[in-house]
């Protein structure tokens, strides 16, 4: 009878003494947990708040580059507006070439500074599309004459072509019109190095509302993009990402 009662006694000391413990484990999570909570929330608190910083940063390096930007716009349309009438005057056939490398470098300069403020106005949420109306070859021909004289000083030629059905006038965004088709070309010509870059442009029906339907492509002849580099294009552009300046 004695044993049995020791037995009870010490069962319900380990009884109390694993309720004791339970207790504390308990406890001990709990006050984990809150501290747990606690840090989870603080370094949430500042992972917002490096991101707000960041954003104006952003938001702040943007406003800048538009304004700079603007700032370069004038000055360098006055030196390219002056460059093309001096061109139209009488000039030595030395001073015609300087000339016109000086136009080429200030084309290219501003379309860069045009670039810089389309990138500034796409993350400050001002890039906006205006539809005018203007005649298709005139403008081309103007807006790729640099680009021509560019790819004559290569010994390349750049070619238009223009397919029957295509309007004489047409209704779009000029200006960014005009930078898409001018950067293909631009590009067409810097890896070129012999034949020639052929603008196309080309009519493929209309839409449901009876617009016009155009396709424009460049084509060159090249060194043209490595198989294995046309996939990583093709996923920088999925991911928003800008590819590695460099031979394409």
């Amino acid at each position: 009878m004695s044993e049995s009662n020791d037995l009870k006694e010490k069962i319900r000391v380990l009884e109390k003494e694993l309720a004791r413990l339970k207790g504390d484990c308990q406890q001990e999570v709990s006050e984990a947990t809150v501290l747990l909570q606690d840090e989870v929330s603080r370094r949430t608190r500042n992972m917002k708040a490096a991101m707000e910083q960041a954003a104006q940063a952003n938001k702040n390096k943007s406003a800048f580059l538009e304004r700079v930007s603007y700032d370069l716009l004038t000055p360098m349309n006055t030196i390219l507006g002056m460059t093309n009438l001096v061109l139209e005057t009488e000039l030595t056939v030395q001073q015609k070439r300087y000339l016109e490398l000086v136009s080429v470098s200030a084309d290219n300069l501003l379309g860069v500074i045009n670039k810089i403020l389309d990138f500034s106005k796409i993350e400050l949420g001002k890039l906006e599309f205006k539809e005018t109306s203007f005649n298709l070859m005139e403008t081309l021909e103007y807006e790729l004459y640099a680009q021509e004289l560019k790819a004559k000083q290569k010994g390349i030629n750049l070619l238009v072509s223009c397919e029957p059905g295509v309007p004489s006038v047409i209704e779009c965004d000029e200006a960014r019109f005009l930078q898409v088709v001018s950067n293909l070309v631009s590009n067409g010509i810097s890896y070129t190095s012999e034949g020639e870059v052929l603008l196309d442009i080309s009519f493929k029906g209309y839409s449901s509302d009876g617009q016009h339907l155009l396709q424009v492509s460049v084509a060159d002849t090249g060194i043209g993009i490595q198989p294995a580099k046309q996939q990583v294009i093709e996923e920088s552009f999925k991911l928003g990402a800008v590819p590695p300046s460099g031979e394409s």
